[in-house]
């Protein structure tokens, strides 16, 4: 028995073994298994000898975002090197949701914090686990209950995984692919009693794997489920999880401790002939050759860096690695005559410390010098000799012969003419010399020189270039005159000068010259002057033709040549005349008129030259005569335009007749335009009345309206009469003195009665003659009032000193000069003779001329006392005696020592805003003055006022002796600093006040070049070359990360890396150039490659370089076997990452996109073209159930220059013939069932469970 159960065993062994390779066996439950978050720490850096001995990591969990005050202590861990610095927390019994609900939000997250360790001189990074275990709901959409089947297909790869469960009775199973934890089997458990609806509150169990579950009937593949005894579920569901892998889980802490020392290398040149601008070449060889990039102010390719150096100068390395060796070595410089020296050439880099190289390259040499000499200007004497002294002040007893030139005592003198030079060679390097030519300022040369003072070199020849200057300047005037009787003083000539010096440009005087040409206008008697211009030059004026407009013009001096201090004159004349005509007509009118009677006129013009008949008129010396009679008319033709004329008709009115006229007066037009003059006689029978209004005194209102009543016998006249407009005979108006009023046309024999108002109460007397009479044809009529008033008054002169200079005691004479010479003898205080009366007055005496008749004038004048300081004020001085008042002429003399003071602003340096006005106060010591001097106002003896960068403040007429203070406002927040001079003092009447304040500030910007790189194919460890060029080429050295020379600079650059001018100064302009790279397929772009510095803020350069590649991917398709269908199509299905639509050819052609399908049957094949290079690919291939596949390149990458192919080969073979078509693998199945059956009735149901299932329970 025990041998049949022997080969029992070993039959069931085979079977459990066949299952192993093809399926697994399981029944029941299993026990959860471990979930574990790994920690591996690494320790990194350049220097590892501070390392802690020991670390503690503690394993935090929380929701949302990380805050270690409010996280969740799962355990506390102290690791050592004796743990390879690793450790497992394991996270089996922590709940991985928040809640029962189950999302995103509530699943936890893990964080291992590490103690911090920087006191050690590390820095520490982490990789945070992601442990992720998601159910149903957060991985997909749930479950989803349906009908139990026989078949069920699954998800066993890729992230999201399918779950299944099955209810029987009040049991459930659930199958997964992975082997879940406990907490995550609760969470299931949970999950399934939230989301499947009907589920009611059955027990779990957990099955996972592929191959066959005994318990639940069923076998599992990778891709489908078959169930046995589906129809005895009361439930089926399915969804979809999510589980991170022990990779993911993991956690990786960093420790990373690096020092860094310094490596200057220094340069130092002796001797008599070293060269100051010599560079010297250095390589810095480092022992680690992948540095790359800027350290300090070396750029290192490969653990090397060239530089070079002059003499003083010295270049350090900063940051390098702690403990890399170096090598530094010069260039050979023996064939320029130099002896090398060095220290300190090779080493090792230390943390915290920096090591020194320093090479002396010591040299000796001769040099020579050269003294040439110019002349320049327009006017030089070429044949002149000039003098020259050549003084080397190092060598007081150099007495040495070179050639024609001989020192004696470090001096030598020699003479030069235009153009000639002297070679002085073999001059010891290294001296000083001094050039020095005689003065030649008295003969009108002003000098200057280059090289006149230096150092004399073996290497770079010494020219001291000497050049004398000699300009003179002469002046021309162009003059406009207008002459004719038609000329317009209001028209513009224009006017061209041309110079054959066509440099010539500016304002020269009055005229503006642009490349030798000056363009201006002249109105007639205006002149306009060029001065200044160069001696030789020659002109030509011109003038526009204005004949067309009738003149005609003469010029003189046109053309010609300036010359050295004179003045030439181009003057041009302009005649225009015109003619017109002159009528006078005449006419009678009135029930009195005699149409045969002639009257007589005179035409008198303002011409007095013009004699002679023009047209009917005979003129001697611009006066005419003739008569006409009604109705005719006389013409004057070929005047000239612009004279005036006056026609006057003799008087008619004794006979009785009234003219009027039009046009007696006027100016005579040109162009044949007539002016006429009508004259018209009026004679009616009837008579005037004039009335007369007289002032007598020396004080009458003449501004004041007398009233008159006028009274006619016949009071049924109603009518007007010369304005004066009579009701029932009666008519009132109003006259001043001296004012008369005619009223004609009165009706002859009419009596008349005038009167005037009574003006007694004014003090006005009454005489008055015809104020009664009768109205007569040839008799007129006078009516005459007479009114007289006189009244008396006082003039008072008063004199006054002030001011802080006046004489009190000082004699002041004074003169009052009247109107009138008829007032004789003595008026109060004063005596006139012949109206003038001469006195004395001091400080605060008055003199007064009392009794002066009303209405005279006077004038006091006081004598000049301008010279003596004073200055004279007056009130009064001229003016009317009124009657009855007192005027007073008052006179102040005032005299003030005075002096002025001037503030200056200067602004210096690169970045001053001469546009800023800056503040300052000044504070005078007499807190009383509260006066404005030179438009500033001054209160309480302050004053405040601001000034631009370049301007001045004059402040005149400040009292003598007074201390002032000035104060500017503090710039310093502006970044200037000030100094001052003059600030403090006193004001002097001799002496001027000078304050000079000078502002400086000087700014510095940054310029940062980055090189950033795009595309699919660019080469990140390419090296792009940039060039630097900066506006100011004396910019030389170190500034930040670049070494200029003459304002370049020059850069090698990498994906990602950048370099940084620190320092430049503000305002000027720099170019950045990258070198082309577009042979290599790249195309650039670039921002910030021009611009100018500005103080304080960094200019940035960027250039972005992209390289795009693409190629192809093919498909290709093989059937092989004898029961291989070679007209039989397949679908491929193309996936890749890249967006788009592609062209594929060959077999068949179309476009296709990412999760596209294709078509091909044996030995077909199609490509895709233009694939980004790096596009990630897979082909998958379907329809082929009945084939066994092989595939090659079905994924990968697609890379530059290769075609990617994906070829699949199905193969099907005939199988030997059985008979029986059904599933070989349902008959291993049951065979081995049969086997198992066997196997049971000999050992035992429960021994055979116990063997089946020790593992997976």
């Amino acid at each position: 028995m025990k041998k049949i159960k022997k080969v029992f065993a070993f039959m069931l062994l085979l079977v459990m073994i066949f299952s192993q390779l093809h399926f697994t066996v399981v029944r029941g439950n299993y026990s959860g298994q471990e979930l574990l978050i790994p920690v591996t720490i690494t320790w990194d850096g350049n220097d590892d000898s501070n390392r802690p001995a020991s670390v503690t990591l503690t394993l935090y969990k929380y929701l949302g975002e990380f805050d270690q005050t409010a996280a969740t202590l799962v355990e506390t861990k102290t690791v050592t090197a004796a743990d390879e610095w690793k450790y497992n927390f394991d996270i089996s019994d922590q709940e991985l949701y928040y809640g029962t609900e189950y999302s995103t939000a509530t699943a936890y997250k893990f964080k291992v914090v590490q103690s911090s360790i920087t006191e050690y001189g590390y820095q520490t990074t982490y990789i945070d686990p992601i442990v992720t275990f998601n159910p149903p709901e957060v991985a997909g959409d749930g479950w989803d209950r349906i009908t139990p089947c026989s078949e069920l297909d699954i998800v066993t790869t890729g992230n999201y995984k399918s779950i299944v469960l099955m209810k029987k009775g009040n049991s459930c199973t659930v199958w997964t692919i992975d082997k879940l934890s406990d907490n995550e089997k609760q969470t299931i458990i949970n999950s399934a009693l939230d989301g499947i609806q009907g589920i009611g509150n059955p027990s779990f169990h957990f099955c996972y794997g592929l191959g066959v579950f005994l318990p639940c009937g069923m076998t599992v593949t990778e891709t489908l489920i078959h169930f046995e005894n589906h129809s005895n579920w009361s439930i089926l569901a399915t969804g979809v999880y999510n589980k991170s892998s022990a990779l993911s889980n993991a956690a990786y802490i960093t420790n990373t401790r690096n020092t860094y020392g310094d490596l200057r290398v220094s340069k130092i040149i002796a001797g008599n002939a070293p060269s100051a601008e010599q560079k010297f070449t250095f390589t810095v060889t480092l022992g680690d050759n992948t540095i790359n990039g800027t350290y300090g102010a070396m750029t290192f390719n490969e653990g090397v860096a060239t530089f070079e150096l002059k003499g003083g100068e010295s270049l350090v390395a900063e940051d390098l690695p702690n403990g890399v060796s170096y090598v530094v070595t010069e260039a050979d410089y023996s064939l320029l005559g130099y002896v090398t020296t060095r220290t300190g050439f090779f080493g090792t880099i230390t943390g915290g410390e920096e090591q020194t190289s320093e090479f002396t390259n010591t040299r000796n040499a001769e040099g020579t010098l050269s003294v040439s000499k110019l002349l320049a200007g327009n006017d030089i004497d070429k044949n002149k000799e000039f003098t020259f002294t050549v003084t080397l002040p190092d060598l007081p007893e150099y007495d040495v012969v070179h050639g024609d030139i001989t020192f004696s005592n470090g001096v030598a003198t020699f003479t030069l003419k235009c153009n000639e030079s002297k070679l002085i060679a073999g001059l010891p390097n290294g001296t000083r010399y001094i050039v020095s030519e005689a003065d030649y300022t008295l003969d009108g040369y002003v000098t200057t020189s280059t090289g006149a003072e230096g150092t004399i070199s073996e290497t770079e020849p010494r020219v001291a270039a000497f050049v004398n200057t000699r300009n003179t300047y002469g002046d021309l005037k162009v003059t406009k005159t207008l002459e004719g009787n038609d000329t317009s003083i209001d028209q513009e000539f224009e006017f061209i000068v041309t110079l054959n010096n066509n440099t010539i440009d500016g304002i020269y005087g009055g005229m503006l010259f642009e490349s030798g040409e000056a363009t201006f206008t002249l109105k007639g008697g205006e002149t306009i002057l060029a001065v200044g211009l160069p001696n030789g030059v020659t002109y030509t004026v011109t003038e526009e033709d204005y004949s067309l407009q009738g003149y005609e013009t003469t010029k003189t001096g046109d053309t010609g040549a300036i010359e050295g201090n004179q003045e030439k004159t181009a003057a041009f004349t302009n005649t225009r005349n015109t003619y017109g005509r002159l009528i006078v007509y005449k006419s009678v009118a009135g029930n009195a008129a005699d149409a045969t009677k002639k009257f007589d006129f005179t035409v008198t013009l303002s011409d007095k030259t013009i004699t002679g008949t023009y047209g009917k008129m005979t003129f001697n010396e611009g006066v005419a005569t003739f008569s006409l009679a009604d109705g005719e008319w006389l013409p004057a033709s070929g005047l000239p335009n612009g004279i005036t004329y006056i026609v006057t008709e003799a008087d008619y009115s004794t006979d009785g007749y009234v003219t009027t006229k039009t046009g007696d007066t006027g100016t005579i037009v040109g162009g044949d335009f007539a002016v006429a003059a009508f004259f018209t006689n009026t004679r009616n029978a009837a008579g005037t009345l004039t009335i007369a209004k007289n002032l007598a005194g020396n004080d009458v209102d003449i501004a004041k309206e007398f009233e008159f009543t006028i009274t006619l016998s016949d009071t049924s006249i109603n009518e007007t009469y010369s304005d004066l407009f009579f009701t029932e005979g009666v008519a009132t108006l109003k006259l001043r003195g001296g004012e008369i009023k005619v009223i004609e046309g009165l009706p002859n024999g009419v009596q008349y009665i005038v009167e005037e108002a009574d003006y007694s109460a004014l003090g006005y007397t009454t005489s008055k003659e015809g104020d009664t009479g009768t109205i007569l044809e040839n008799a007129p009529q006078y009516a005459t009032f007479t009114n007289t008033r006189n009244s008396y008054g006082t003039l008072t002169v008063l004199k006054t000193t002030a001011g802080n200079a006046a004489d009190s005691n000082k004699d002041f004479a004074f003169k009052v000069t009247l109107g009138t010479t008829a007032i004789s003898g003595t008026y109060g205080d004063m005596t006139f003779n012949e109206g003038v009366a001469t006195f004395i007055l001091k400080n605060g005496e008055s003199v007064s001329a009392e009794g002066l008749p009303n209405g005279i004038t006077y004038t006091v004048v006081e004598d000049y006392y301008g010279l003596e300081g004073y200055i004279t004020t007056k009130v009064n001085d001229i003016g009317t005696i009124v009657g009855n008042s007192e005027v007073i002429a008052a006179f102040t003399n005032t005299r003030n020592a005075e002096g002025s003071l001037t503030i200056y602003k200067i602004l210096e340096g690169n970045d001053v805003d001469t546009t800023k006005e800056f503040g300052f106060t000044i504070t005078l010591s007499d807190t009383n003055i509260n006066a404005t001097f030179s438009e500033l106002d001054f209160i309480n003896g302050v004053a405040t006022f601001t000034l631009k960068g370049g301007t001045s403040k004059v402040i005149e007429e400040l009292p003598n002796g007074i201390g002032y203070t000035i104060i500017e406002a503090d710039y310093t927040g502006d970044g200037y600093t000030t100094i001052k001079t003059g600030d403090v003092g006193t004001i002097s009447e001799t002496v001027s006040g000078a304050a000079v304040f000078t502002n400086t500030r000087n700014t510095y910007g940054d310029l940062r070049v980055t090189k950033t790189l795009a595309g699919n194919a660019a080469d990140t460890t390419k090296e792009f070359v940039f060039t630097i060029t900066l506006s100011d080429s004396t910019v030389n050295g170190i500034y930040g990360g670049m070494t200029f020379n003459s304002g370049v600079s020059t850069h090698i650059l990498k994906a990602g890396e950048w370099v940084t001018a620190v320092g430049l100064p503000n305002g000027i302009t720099y170019t950045v150039t990258e070198d082309d790279y577009s042979a290599d397929g790249y195309v650039t772009t670039k921002t910030g490659d021009t611009g100018t510095i500005t103080g304080g803020e960094l200019a940035l350069a960027e250039f972005t370089n992209t390289r795009n590649a693409y190629s192809k991917l093919s498909i290709r398709k093989t059937v092989t076997g004898d029961k291989g269908e070679i007209d039989e199509y397949f679908t491929f299905t193309v996936n890749f990452d890249a967006e788009g639509s592609y062209e594929y050819t060959g077999s068949n052609s179309g476009t296709i996109s990412n999760g596209g399908e294709i078509q091909l049957k044996d030995g077909e094949e199609i490509t895709i073209h233009d694939l980004p290079v790096g596009t990630t690919y897979s082909v998958t291939e379907s329809d082929n159930d009945s084939y066994k596949v092989s595939a090659t390149g079905d994924s990968g990458v697609i890379e530059e220059n290769v075609i990617a192919l994906a070829h699949f080969t199905n193969n099907r073979e005939k199988l030997p013939s059985t008979g029986d078509n059904t599933n070989i693998y349902l008959w291993i199945g049951i065979m081995g069932l049969s086997l198992l059956g066997i196997v049971v009735m000999l050992f035992g149901k429960k021994t055979v469970f116990k063997m089946l299932t020790k593992d997976k329970i």
